[in-house]
């Protein structure tokens, strides 16, 4: 695992997220960084670019307690709501574009990652069904 990787699970520690969430992500990380070591290094300085965002740590926060929300909870659509202002106002990143998906790691994700959370996959679809401004 990159220093950057450690540093930013680090990061997640002090922010306070459960556990789980730590282990979540250090779980796909490791993943994303054994599939596509060029495409995990560019996402992981867009995260850490992230993490100095009062407002990322908010909603990442917010994440980490909505994981075991019921998929019909009322406070979903506000957070995929506040995810989605906040993924429009973030510029560009030249240094890191957003790499393409690669299609084997978006199957082993969705299959054994965070999609296991109802209100996770719920927010994906609340987001992806979101006017885009």
């Amino acid at each position: 695992m990159s220093t950057e990787i450690a540093d930013y699970l680090r990061q997640l520690e002090e922010l306070g997220l459960s556990e789980r969430g730590i282990r979540i992500e250090r779980d796909l990380w490791i993943l994303m960084h054994t599939v596509s070591p060029h495409d995990a290094a560019s996402w992981i300085a867009d995260k850490l670019t992230a993490m100095a965002d009062p407002e990322f740590r908010e909603i990442y926060r917010a994440y980490d307690t909505a994981y075991d929300w019921p998929a019909a909870d009322p406070r979903l659509p506000a957070l995929a709501d506040r995810t989605r202002r906040w993924l429009l106002i973030q510029p560009p990143s030249p240094d890191h574009p957003a790499p393409a998906a690669d299609p084997i790691i978006v199957r082993m994700i969705r299959k054994d990652g965070p999609a296991t959370s109802p209100s996770w996959r719920r927010l994906d679809e609340l987001l992806s069904n979101l006017p885009v401004d």
